[in-house]
């Protein structure tokens, strides 16, 4: 795939929802962006690890019933693109993931073509809304 990670910056959303990431380029429909990169974990190790007892489960991205990924250490010490910064949307969601069994991975790719300047987006579902505790805005 294409390296778009260039066409990629990460900044301020300015409306309290954090960073996120924004093309500064206009990038093709089905362009690869990244993997979510962090720490990978069995879903059995979900509790040990602390999450549900005061770890931030925020930044958890799960592959599958068996694996996850936690993007928080990765997502916050991040200056450049990591797909853990990508904001959600139901209704305007133009990123799009694929999950590779080889790793386990997630991929992420734009759903359609990007204008530069625009906000890229993730729908991330209703689970992860209801495993944090959180009605979506969006």
């Amino acid at each position: 795939p294409v390296d778009t990670t260039q066409q990629l910056v990460v900044k301020d959303a300015g409306d309290g929802r954090g960073r996120g990431v924004y093309a500064t380029a206009d990038l093709p429909a089905r362009a690869y962006l990244g993997d979510y990169e962090g720490e990978l974990f069995r879903a059995e190790d979900y509790s040990s690890m602390g999450f549900g007892d005061g770890r931030d489960s925020s930044y958890v991205h799960w592959i599958n019933k068996e694996w996850g990924v936690d993007g928080r250490a990765k997502a916050l010490a991040a200056e450049d693109f990591t797909a853990a910064l990508l904001n959600h949307s139901s209704k305007r969601a133009n990123v799009v993931r694929r999950v590779r069994a080889a790793g386990p991975r997630v991929e992420f790719y734009t759903a359609r073509a990007i204008r530069s300047g625009e906000e890229l987006l993730l729908d991330y579902g209703n689970d992860y809304w209801a495993a944090i505790g959180v009605t979506p805005l969006d």
